[in-house]
């Protein structure tokens, strides 16, 4: 930044020494803090270009519902999704379970899908 406002320049502010970069990390997690009924939304974009230059892009977008922020709501309704595979779709991996472990299963990545989409998380593939 222009202002010095991300660098690393070592300052005392009430007898103790922090960088620049911290003071102004604190100020601007204050200011994007929400309050509890602010309106949001999250849009994620995923784009993909496979070993055939073929384009495939997702959509995810959600917004703030009944108290919920879409960030609460598209990370704690997959975390749900995946714990309804482990408990009813019986799940034997113990200890840390990769992301991919699940997305290469067709059976586990649609059961995803539809919990979200049933949540109402809106969520489009298209390709090239």
């Amino acid at each position: 930044m222009n202002n010095n406002k991300l660098d690393d320049t070592l300052k005392s502010i009430d007898g103790k020494i922090t960088s620049q970069r911290e003071i102004t990390s604190k100020e601007l997690f204050k200011e994007w803090k929400l309050n509890r009924n602010d309106r949001e939304f999250t849009l994620l974009i995923i784009t993909a270009i496979t070993e055939n230059d073929k384009e495939l892009s997702c959509v995810v977008y959600d917004e703030w519902r009944n108290g919920w922020s879409s960030m609460s709501r598209t990370t704690g309704l997959t975390a749900c999704a995946i714990t309804n595979l482990i408990i009813d779709k019986g799940i034997k991996k113990t200890g840390l379970i990769a992301p991919e472990d699940i997305g290469t299963n067709q059976d586990y990545f649609d059961y995803i899908l539809d919990y979200l989409k049933g949540n109402d998380i809106k969520i489009n593939f298209s390709n090239d």
